[in-house]
């Protein structure tokens, strides 16, 4: 083989040398390259990854040293002075992880405190009654008025009509931080509340056959109490304002639906016949990890179906300001198909689609304790005399009623769960509506009440006077009465603060109708039909002697009360409802819904 020359030899050397050096120096710089669990330096000019450079290496030129001074990078990636995509976290300029969820925000379902950190946010919980709006009166107050209901336009922004107010006061999450505080200096101080309003009507709906959150709507606010000008030097108008003291130049953030903002620009209405401007026409938003919300008013806002923005305006000093962003939906806030402002227990609206801010939900209605109540006939019964009871017994068609308490029926030294009301007496001495309990031998006594009215104790401090109108003439004629047929009322508070006792006379009441010649629960006279139950309010005077004239069978079984009573069933023979013994209410509530949007949870994301 012939040898090679010194030349050839150094030349293939070298060159395998050369390729042994490079990857070396490749390794080296894949190492400083790469930034470690404890932060790195970056080139603070840059923003690329490219120019990242080791955590002990120093830039290349002095040129380089003189004009981009080093930042750090955290152990997640985010670069210095930026946020993370972990929020709250917020990487420091020491290179290290902070909450700041000021900066920040928080995760779904968590609040910004003023320490930086999120916590949970406690959902708000209001309430109306069975048959009553939620809006501007206290809970307390029945108010059902067309004139109250959220309609389609900013009008009904207001806290003394229409829909309820929600603000930081009665929900502690609409709390801002530094109490609303975005901007002081030079004699202007700018603070910023934010509202929410709601409105519901709590119905029970026929069809549905539960209690729904009807005519639902909703909308938010924020409202600067000193209005903030878009140029903060007031002497100055907008046009002639100088470019340091506009608002969008002033990094100045402001609260809108649980995150904060930057303005960056924005859009006026011109004074006819002047150049000067009258009014904020758009408003562009920017947040920390620059997503970009433009407010147009009227108009729907971009991604969030439906939900528009409202901006008013006013001036503060020679500049035109923001004084109101309101965000509303005059189409459809349940998104159901068909379109529908109604909500079944378990659904909510959030304020508003696609974005960060807050969820009105239905939950629907309280639990509380109910008396089970059995009506029942008995024909041809007979009743044992008692020591207070002359003659022989007391026979005819009674009204058997049973309370599920033991002691729900009061009289002078006995507490009873049953009484018997006498329908039809074949007894002569005895008139219809005659009202007897059993004593501790099993014999009948009389109640000592009104002919007609039992009292039902379903709570220690309240009671309801069950009325019976048996005065009528019956297939034996033994009555004094004309009444074609007896009217059985079970009356019922629907108001707190409004009494301890409920009669037929002012009370709304349940009405079952008894045919004496049918011997037994009808829909109306003179037919075996039965499978409904009347509802309606106090004393008829124009009825007379008519009882068609009162409300009888028109709520079929399920139906519930404005006190939330329930009926369950009816035969001919017998009838049940379930007696609430306090108030039934139904339930609504406001949860603050953090971003909506899910960040990835992986490092290295830059903003």
């Amino acid at each position: 083989m012939a040898k090679k020359s010194i030349s050839q030899h150094y030349d293939q050397t070298g060159f395998r040398f050369s390729i042994m050096v490079l990857a070396i120096l490749a390794l080296v710089a894949l190492y400083v390259t790469t930034p470690s669990n404890s932060g790195g330096f970056y080139d603070a000019s840059s923003t690329g990854r490219s120019n990242l450079v080791g955590q002990a290496a120093a830039p290349k030129s002095a040129a380089v040293q003189a004009t981009a001074p080093l930042a750090y990078i955290c152990s997640d990636g985010t670069y210095s002075n930026k946020c993370s995509y972990n929020k709250p976290s917020f990487c420091s300029t020491t290179g290290g992880l902070v909450n700041n969820c000021i900066k920040c925000g928080c995760p779904a379902s968590k609040v910004c405190t003023t320490a930086g950190t999120c916590v949970a946010s406690s959902p708000l919980q209001l309430k109306t009654y069975i048959e009553d709006d939620l809006d501007y009166n206290v809970e307390t107050v029945r108010y059902t008025q067309q004139g109250s209901r959220f309609r389609n336009t900013v009008l009904d922004f207001t806290s003394n009509s229409g829909p309820k107010q929600v603000t930081k006061d009665t929900y502690p999450a609409l709390a801002l931080p530094n109490n609303g505080l975005i901007y002081s200096a030079s004699g202007l101080s700018v603070t910023e509340n934010q509202n929410i309003y709601l409105f519901a009507y709590s119905h029970y709906d026929t069809t549905a056959k539960v209690v729904q959150g009807q005519y639902t709507k909703t909308g938010y606010e924020v409202v600067f109490t000193t209005p903030l000008p878009l140029c903060l030097d007031l002497i100055n108008s907008v046009e002639t304002c100088p470019t340091s003291k506009l608002l969008k130049n002033s990094k100045i953030k402001i609260w809108f639906l649980g995150s904060s903002w930057y303005v960056i620009d924005y859009t006026l209405s011109p004074i006819n016949g002047s150049n000067m401007s009258n009014g904020i026409t758009s408003l562009t938003l920017s947040r920390e990890d620059g997503k970009i919300l433009l407010l147009q008013n009227a108009v729907e806002i971009s991604g969030s179906k439906n939900w528009k923005s409202n901006i008013a305006s006013s001036f503060n000093g020679n500049s035109v300001s923001i004084w109101k962003l309101q965000v509303y939906n005059d189409i459809d806030q349940t998104y159901k198909t068909p379109i529908t402002q109604n909500l079944n227990a378990g659904e909510g609206i959030n304020i508003i689609k696609g974005l960060p801010g807050y969820k009105f939900n239905f939950l629907g209605i309280e639990a509380v304790d109910f008396d089970n109540l059995q009506f029942s006939i008995l024909k041809s019964y007979a009743l044992t005399n008692g020591s207070n009871v002359s003659g022989g017994p007391i026979t005819g068609n009674f009204l058997y009623i049973v309370s599920g308490k033991s002691n729900a029926f009061q009289f002078p030294g006995r507490s009873v769960p049953d009484v018997y009301v006498l329908l039809e007496s074949t007894t002569p001495s005895v008139q219809n509506g005659a009202v007897f309990y059993l004593d501790a031998s099993g014999n009948a006594a009389t109640a000592g009440t009104m002919r007609g009215q039992v009292p039902f104790h379903y709570s220690p401090n309240e009671f309801s006077v069950l009325y019976i109108d048996a005065t009528y003439v019956n297939s034996s004629g033994n009555s004094s009465g004309s009444l074609p047929g007896a009217l059985i009322s079970i009356p019922e508070l629907t108001e707190e603060n409004n009494g301890t006792n409920a009669t037929f006379a002012k009370n709304y009441h349940l009405n079952l109708l008894y045919d004496p010649l049918l011997d037994q629960f009808v829909n109306t006279l003179g037919s075996t039909t039965v499978d409904k139950i009347g509802y309606e309010l106090g004393l008829r005077p124009s009825c007379g002697g008519s009882i068609a004239c009162h409300n009888l069978a028109t709520q079929e079984t399920g139906f519930r009360t404005m006190r939330g009573t329930v009926f369950n069933s009816i035969s001919p023979t017998s009838a049940s409802i379930s007696y609430p013994t306090t108030i039934v209410h139904a339930l609504y509530s406001v949860v603050y819904g953090g971003d909506d949007i899910a960040w990835p949870n992986t490092g290295g994301n830059i903003k």
